[in-house]
């Protein structure tokens, strides 16, 4: 069966119909693995914010101080420590636990 011009038309067609197919299909796939990764961004953006917090909480040092140290320096920024000690808030109170006036 030979090939006419009319067969080979469509068959080439068809195969350009099913490329444009598929990469629609891709573009639709990429651009949901985009948004999850923007989002997965977002996310680990708020992550480090609360730690943050939390590394304030321990040292001292103001959160928005950490924040730019860290922007600044990467993590070989250092870290301040607290002068005051650290007295847990859970803990009970003794005789021998001073109290927040005696600690100033």
């Amino acid at each position: 069966m030979p090939l006419t011009k009319q067969k080979i038309k469509f068959i080439l067609k068809e195969e350009i119909d099913t490329f444009i197919k598929e990469q629609e299909e891709t573009d639709k796939s990429g651009k949901k693995q985009i948004e999850m990764l923007e989002k997965l961004l977002k996310a680990l953006d708020r992550l480090d914010i609360s730690i943050d917090y939390l590394s304030s909480a321990v040292t001292g040092t103001p959160s928005l101080g950490i924040g730019l140290s860290q922007a600044t320096l990467g993590r070989l920024a250092s870290v301040a420590t607290r002068q005051k000690e650290v007295i847990p808030v859970a803990a009970p109170r003794t005789a021998e636990t001073p109290t927040k006036q005696e600690r100033d």
